[in-house]
């Protein structure tokens, strides 16, 4: 059974059981972030179960998503243990209160489909990494220990961005460095804020817009598989 006698989750459980309370789950997929309204229904063992109103591919099992009112006031995050498309009935597990604050995203963001290989500039260092997701003002940049001479950067440091879009792109954006995670003992995360100018813009926004639009087809491509009849060679073979 969950334990809603810890009052973080208790407390937002008692909200999320409000009926004048309006839901939304949040999940990331190649960083664009999907939002979706959804109803509580109750509780299953330790499981959440919920039904979501539009039945949209983008609820994968197993992957982390957010629970959430719509001022982000309540957040739990937790996995997707299992969709059902058809009905639209959805079970949400390993709970958890989400203490960080964490609000809606103002800007498009998404996590390249080819390997976008970059080049991070401080005063005086130079650290060869490759970007994680990118938006028209900012990024997350991953580097390997591999690439670190001597100290990593620091926060709010002002730093120069240096990547190629492609052969006939290429852009150097000035910013700043908002965090530094340790995602591993071999990899960093470093959370960029970039000022692009008037030009870089309009690149930056092309190229999210058509990587956004493969994006949705590719979705939209599953989901028609999904919803397509197995073949006799499927179901018997």
């Amino acid at each position: 059974m969950m334990d809603t006698q810890q009052a973080p989750i208790k407390d937002i459980l008692d909200q999320i059981t409000n009926p004048n309370t309006e839901l939304y789950l949040s999940q990331s997929y190649k960083g664009f972030l999907f939002t979706e309204p959804v109803k509580y229904k109750t509780v299953h063992s330790d499981q959440i179960h919920l039904m979501v109103n539009h039945k949209v591919f983008c609820f994968c099992h197993t992957k982390d998503a957010i629970l959430h009112d719509q001022m982000y006031k309540s957040k739990i995050s937790g996995q997707v243990a299992s969709f059902d498309m058809q009905s639209g009935s959805l079970f949400f597990q390993n709970v958890q209160p989400r203490k960080d604050l964490w609000v809606n995203r103002k800007e498009l963001r998404i996590q390249p489909q080819e390997t976008l290989v970059a080049i991070l500039r401080t005063r005086g260092e130079y650290f060869r990494g490759c970007i994680d997701n990118l938006s028209l003002h900012g990024a997350g940049f991953l580097l390997h220990v591999s690439e670190i001479n001597d100290k990593l950067p620091k926060s709010e440091q002002t730093i120069a961005l240096q990547f190629e879009l492609s052969d006939e792109i290429k852009l150097l954006i000035s910013g700043k460095i908002t965090n530094i995670k340790t995602l591993s003992n071999q990899l960093f995360g470093i959370g960029l804020k970039l000022n692009p100018d008037e030009k870089q813009q309009a690149l930056l926004s092309r190229y999210l817009q058509t990587a956004y639009q493969n994006m949705l087809e590719e979705i939209d491509d599953e989901y028609r598989k999904l919803l397509e009849p197995r073949a006799a060679v499927d179901l018997y073979f």
